[in-house]
């Protein structure tokens, strides 16, 4: 059996028609466009937080580890454990709770905390975070994107993506 394609490019398609795309394009390239219409939206109902928090998560983590989220991503931090929870990934979700108690923030997590939590040398932090990133790699959490695309589905009605045409600058 062929693999499906990668659709290449986010185009300004309704979520609707992404999600008839399933069975013509590959899933992470769809959860991909998914993101990628979400990106530029302000004001996003906790459905399209949860896509956007789990997919920088998986992208910053797959690239760096989970430093480079907390350093890329930090506005995430406080939505990804529960985020993960709502998809159906809790394996993963201790994971990142673990990670994100590494950074020791007493107070709310906001992205401002995280960012100058992130920055400060801490040599133990970066250990255990290496650990974290290893687990993360060997893949032997849940299957993140396809969860991420049922969640999608299933929530429809509460995601709208922007289009290229209708995006902020």
């Amino acid at each position: 059996m062929r693999e499906r394609p990668f659709l290449e490019f986010y185009e300004g398609q309704t979520l609707g028609e992404l999600i008839r795309l399933e069975k013509k394009y590959r899933i992470d390239s769809l959860v991909l466009a998914i993101e990628q219409g979400l990106q530029s939206k302000h004001g996003v109902t906790e459905a399209e937080e949860t896509v956007l928090a789990v997919e920088a998560l998986e992208r910053e983590v797959s690239n760096g580890g989970f430093h480079q989220f907390f350093f890329n991503a930090p506005e995430h931090a406080a939505y990804v454990v529960a985020s993960l929870r709502r998809i159906g990934c809790p394996k993963t979700a201790r994971l990142a709770e673990k990670a994100i108690e590494t950074l020791r923030i007493d107070q709310r997590l906001t992205a401002a905390r995280v960012k100058r939590a992130i920055e400060r040398r801490n040599d133990l932090r970066d250990e255990l975070l290496d650990k974290y990133d290893d687990v993360y790699y060997e893949g032997a959490e849940e299957p993140i994107c396809d969860k991420v695309f049922a969640f999608v589905k299933a929530h429809e009605p509460s995601i709208t993506l922007v289009g290229p045409s209708r995006r902020r600058r």
